[in-house]
């Protein structure tokens, strides 16, 4: 057995899975022809914030009441480090905002694919006192009282005499 090094370009947007072959670099023939051909399989390491299918980045974002409801400015991922991205005002928990040609570079013709962020609400698993007075004050402004804290089944149960 014989080890050799060889270095091989790979093209930009080329998938995981994906075969490269390298013609002339494989073993000689026992019949003393030219060298065979040199398959290559390509793992493509995936990225720590964004998923890719094909051309495309996906990633979800997560955005506070404030600033879905206000709208604003707000850092995202990208494929090579960080943008600045509006978020507009009234913005819903699953609405996306694409970056036209912030994607992958396309294997089957020119440019490249989108980047597509969906925003996520993120709801913060405790509050203070003051934030959950503010809050309580938002849903009177806004027209939602917040309910009166009762069992998971107690919106089944018969009302009781008296009541």
């Amino acid at each position: 057995d014989q080890e050799d090094s060889l270095s091989v370009t790979v093209p930009a947007g080329i998938e995981d899975g994906q075969t490269l072959r390298l013609s002339g670099q494989g073993d000689l023939s026992r019949e003393g022809g030219s060298p065979g051909n040199l398959y290559v399989h390509l793992e493509v390491e995936d990225h720590e914030h964004l998923v890719r299918q094909g051309p495309d980045l996906f990633i979800e974002v997560p955005i506070s009441y404030p600033m879905a409801a206000l709208g604003g400015t707000i850092s995202v991922p990208v494929l090579k480090g960080e943008t600045e991205v509006e978020v507009a005002p009234g913005t819903q928990p699953g609405d996306v905002n694409v970056l036209r040609g912030a994607g992958i570079k396309r294997l089957d013709g020119p440019g490249k694919g989108n980047q597509v962020i969906r925003f996520q609400l993120a709801v913060p698993r405790k509050v203070s006192a003051k934030a959950k007075e503010l809050l309580q004050d938002l849903a009177q402004e806004l027209g939602d009282p917040i309910p009166e804290r009762r069992g998971l089944f107690s919106r089944f149960q018969k009302p009781r005499k008296g009541r």
